[in-house]
């Protein structure tokens, strides 16, 4: 059984509030600019989205990355 773990996010041009999935279960920290260099580990994940809010449906471009402390946790 696959649990499906969601992350809330706001767009950044209305503020509506739109529910995403990550990409898989080590990339789990998100941003709409690139992460600090140096403070994740691997790759960087983009995922398209489109605001839901019809009054602005602007593309917004998530990135995914695994965080440093994640890894140090274990």
């Amino acid at each position: 059984m696959r649990v499906h773990v969601m992350a809330l996010i706001e767009c950044p041009f209305c503020n509506s509030i739109i529910e995403v999935e990550p990409p898989d279960k080590i990339h789990t920290a998100f941003s709409f600019v690139n992460p600090i260099p140096h403070s994740y580990y691997g790759n960087i994940v983009k995922t398209k989205h489109k605001c839901p809010n019809e009054n602005c449906e602007k593309p917004i471009i998530v990135k995914w990355y695994s965080p440093l402390e994640y890894f140090n946790r274990l």
